[in-house]
Protein backbone atom coordinates (compact mmCIF):
# COMPACT_ATOMS: atom_id res chain seq x y z
CA UNK A 1 0.00 0.00 0.00
CA UNK A 2 2.98 2.76 1.09
CA UNK A 3 4.37 1.57 -2.51
CA UNK A 4 1.26 2.95 -4.49
CA UNK A 5 0.84 5.67 -2.11
CA UNK A 6 4.20 6.92 -2.78
CA UNK A 7 3.94 6.17 -6.76
CA UNK A 8 0.66 7.61 -6.86
CA UNK A 9 2.11 10.76 -4.80
CA UNK A 10 5.47 10.62 -7.62
CA UNK A 11 3.23 10.70 -10.69
CA UNK A 12 1.29 13.78 -9.20
CA UNK A 13 4.26 15.30 -8.75
CA UNK A 14 5.65 14.42 -11.83
CA UNK A 15 2.07 15.74 -13.55
CA UNK A 16 2.05 18.99 -11.37
CA UNK A 17 5.85 20.35 -12.59
CA UNK A 18 4.81 19.53 -16.29
CA UNK A 19 1.28 21.22 -16.02
CA UNK A 20 3.62 24.33 -14.12
CA UNK A 21 6.10 24.24 -17.11
CA UNK A 22 3.53 24.25 -19.76
CA UNK A 23 2.00 27.49 -18.21
CA UNK A 24 5.09 29.31 -16.93
CA UNK A 25 5.98 29.24 -21.43
CA UNK A 26 2.90 29.47 -22.74
CA UNK A 27 1.63 26.73 -24.40
CA UNK A 28 -1.36 26.29 -22.50
CA UNK A 29 -3.86 28.10 -24.10
CA UNK A 30 -7.15 29.22 -22.04
CA UNK A 31 -10.50 28.57 -23.18
CA UNK A 32 -12.28 32.40 -22.23
CA UNK A 33 -16.11 31.50 -21.82
CA UNK A 34 -18.42 33.61 -20.12
CA UNK A 35 -19.40 31.72 -17.14
CA UNK A 36 -21.13 32.47 -13.72
CA UNK A 37 -18.35 32.67 -11.43
CA UNK A 38 -20.58 31.68 -7.73
CA UNK A 39 -21.17 28.37 -9.91
CA UNK A 40 -17.84 28.07 -10.98
CA UNK A 41 -17.12 28.53 -7.02
CA UNK A 42 -19.56 25.26 -6.23
CA UNK A 43 -17.79 23.35 -8.70
CA UNK A 44 -14.85 23.99 -6.96
CA UNK A 45 -16.02 23.67 -3.20
CA UNK A 46 -18.27 20.63 -3.51
CA UNK A 47 -15.44 17.54 -4.29
CA UNK A 48 -14.15 18.41 -0.61
CA UNK A 49 -17.74 19.95 1.04
CA UNK A 50 -18.26 16.68 2.98
CA UNK A 51 -14.60 16.82 4.41
CA UNK A 52 -15.05 20.44 5.53
CA UNK A 53 -18.47 19.57 7.51
CA UNK A 54 -16.42 16.91 9.12
CA UNK A 55 -14.09 19.12 10.67
CA UNK A 56 -17.03 21.53 11.54
CA UNK A 57 -15.67 24.00 9.52
CA UNK A 58 -18.15 27.03 9.12
CA UNK A 59 -18.54 27.71 5.71
CA UNK A 60 -20.21 31.20 4.00
CA UNK A 61 -20.25 32.85 1.11
CA UNK A 62 -20.49 36.95 0.79
CA UNK A 63 -21.78 37.94 -2.98
CA UNK A 64 -21.35 41.68 -3.74
CA UNK A 65 -21.62 41.11 -7.07
CA UNK A 66 -23.57 42.99 -9.55
CA UNK A 67 -23.74 40.56 -11.54
CA UNK A 68 -22.39 36.72 -12.03
CA UNK A 69 -20.78 36.17 -15.06
CA UNK A 70 -17.77 36.97 -16.20
CA UNK A 71 -14.97 35.76 -18.81
CA UNK A 72 -12.58 33.36 -17.74
CA UNK A 73 -11.26 29.47 -18.45
CA UNK A 74 -13.79 27.46 -15.89
CA UNK A 75 -11.55 24.52 -15.68
CA UNK A 76 -8.68 26.31 -14.95
CA UNK A 77 -10.37 28.61 -12.38
CA UNK A 78 -12.10 25.95 -11.04
CA UNK A 79 -8.25 24.29 -10.22
CA UNK A 80 -7.49 27.40 -8.46
CA UNK A 81 -10.47 27.35 -6.00
CA UNK A 82 -9.53 23.70 -5.36
CA UNK A 83 -6.42 24.31 -4.07
CA UNK A 84 -6.84 27.09 -2.07
CA UNK A 85 -9.82 25.75 -0.60
CA UNK A 86 -7.43 22.54 0.13
CA UNK A 87 -5.47 24.62 1.82
CA UNK A 88 -8.26 26.41 3.81
CA UNK A 89 -9.40 23.26 5.22
CA UNK A 90 -5.79 22.00 5.88
CA UNK A 91 -4.73 24.74 8.02
CA UNK A 92 -8.04 25.43 9.35
CA UNK A 93 -8.68 24.00 12.80
CA UNK A 94 -11.58 22.21 13.79
CA UNK A 95 -14.50 24.26 14.38
CA UNK A 96 -12.99 27.07 12.37
CA UNK A 97 -13.93 29.01 9.34
CA UNK A 98 -13.92 29.39 5.30
CA UNK A 99 -15.56 32.74 4.09
CA UNK A 100 -15.31 33.72 0.09
CA UNK A 101 -16.25 37.06 -0.97
CA UNK A 102 -17.00 38.20 -4.05
CA UNK A 103 -16.81 41.84 -5.40
CA UNK A 104 -15.89 44.20 -8.08
CA UNK A 105 -13.10 46.33 -7.89
CA UNK A 106 -12.21 48.90 -9.90
CA UNK A 107 -12.99 47.01 -12.92
CA UNK A 108 -11.49 43.59 -11.32
CA UNK A 109 -13.66 40.68 -10.01
CA UNK A 110 -11.98 40.53 -6.62
CA UNK A 111 -12.69 37.32 -4.64
CA UNK A 112 -11.53 36.99 -0.78
CA UNK A 113 -10.92 33.26 0.28
CA UNK A 114 -10.59 33.91 3.77
CA UNK A 115 -9.85 30.91 6.74
CA UNK A 116 -9.12 31.42 10.05
CA UNK A 117 -5.64 29.05 10.39
CA UNK A 118 -2.50 30.37 11.71
CA UNK A 119 -1.07 33.28 9.60
CA UNK A 120 1.80 32.70 7.57
CA UNK A 121 4.89 34.06 8.72
CA UNK A 122 5.73 37.82 7.33
CA UNK A 123 8.76 36.13 5.97
CA UNK A 124 6.96 33.63 4.18
CA UNK A 125 3.91 35.58 2.88
CA UNK A 126 5.65 36.66 -0.53
CA UNK A 127 7.16 33.42 -0.86
CA UNK A 128 4.08 30.76 -0.78
CA UNK A 129 3.19 31.46 -4.44
CA UNK A 130 6.80 30.30 -5.61
CA UNK A 131 7.88 26.86 -7.00
CA UNK A 132 8.35 24.10 -4.94
CA UNK A 133 8.29 26.53 -1.43
CA UNK A 134 6.62 25.38 1.82
CA UNK A 135 6.71 27.14 5.40
CA UNK A 136 8.98 26.13 8.04
CA UNK A 137 7.22 27.12 10.07
CA UNK A 138 3.77 24.96 9.04
CA UNK A 139 2.97 23.89 12.50
CA UNK A 140 0.27 20.33 11.04
CA UNK A 141 0.83 16.75 10.94
CA UNK A 142 -1.28 16.54 7.65
CA UNK A 143 0.37 15.07 5.06
CA UNK A 144 2.61 17.59 3.23
CA UNK A 145 1.97 18.91 -0.43
CA UNK A 146 4.12 19.02 -3.18
CA UNK A 147 4.82 23.11 -3.27
CA UNK A 148 3.54 23.67 -6.60
CA UNK A 149 -0.17 24.51 -5.83
CA UNK A 150 0.12 28.01 -5.28
CA UNK A 151 3.08 28.27 -7.87
CA UNK A 152 -0.28 26.93 -10.53
CA UNK A 153 -2.75 29.14 -9.25
CA UNK A 154 -0.25 32.16 -9.49
CA UNK A 155 0.18 31.28 -13.03
CA UNK A 156 -3.39 30.32 -14.12
CA UNK A 157 -4.17 34.08 -12.24
CA UNK A 158 -1.40 35.63 -14.30
CA UNK A 159 -2.38 34.05 -17.54
CA UNK A 160 -5.96 35.25 -17.00
CA UNK A 161 -3.94 39.02 -16.41
CA UNK A 162 -4.73 39.38 -12.52
CA UNK A 163 -3.21 39.08 -9.89
CA UNK A 164 -3.21 36.35 -6.72
CA UNK A 165 -1.68 37.34 -3.09
CA UNK A 166 -1.72 36.20 0.81
CA UNK A 167 -2.70 38.56 3.62
CA UNK A 168 -2.51 37.90 6.92
CA UNK A 169 -5.41 39.31 9.11
CA UNK A 170 -5.74 39.66 12.76
CA UNK A 171 -7.06 35.77 12.99
CA UNK A 172 -6.61 33.75 9.82
CA UNK A 173 -5.75 34.28 6.37
CA UNK A 174 -7.08 35.64 3.22
CA UNK A 175 -5.96 34.53 -0.33
CA UNK A 176 -7.33 37.53 -2.47
CA UNK A 177 -7.66 36.96 -6.53
CA UNK A 178 -8.17 39.79 -8.70
CA UNK A 179 -9.41 39.61 -12.14
CA UNK A 180 -9.51 41.96 -15.01
CA UNK A 181 -13.14 42.42 -15.88
CA UNK A 182 -12.66 42.95 -19.32
CA UNK A 183 -13.21 40.37 -22.34
CA UNK A 184 -10.43 41.84 -24.12
CA UNK A 185 -8.67 41.84 -21.44
CA UNK A 186 -8.86 38.45 -20.03
CA UNK A 187 -8.07 37.16 -23.05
Amino acid sequence: NNIITESDRLNELINDILYLDKLESGTIKLNIQKNNIIDTYHKALNPIYHLIQQKKIHHSEINLLTKNEYFYDEARIIQVFQNILGNAYKFTEDGGMIQAKFQEKDNFLKIEIFNTGKNIPIEDIELIFDKFYQSKHQNIRKPVGTGLGLAICRNIINAHKGKIFAENKQIGVTINILMNNDKNEAV
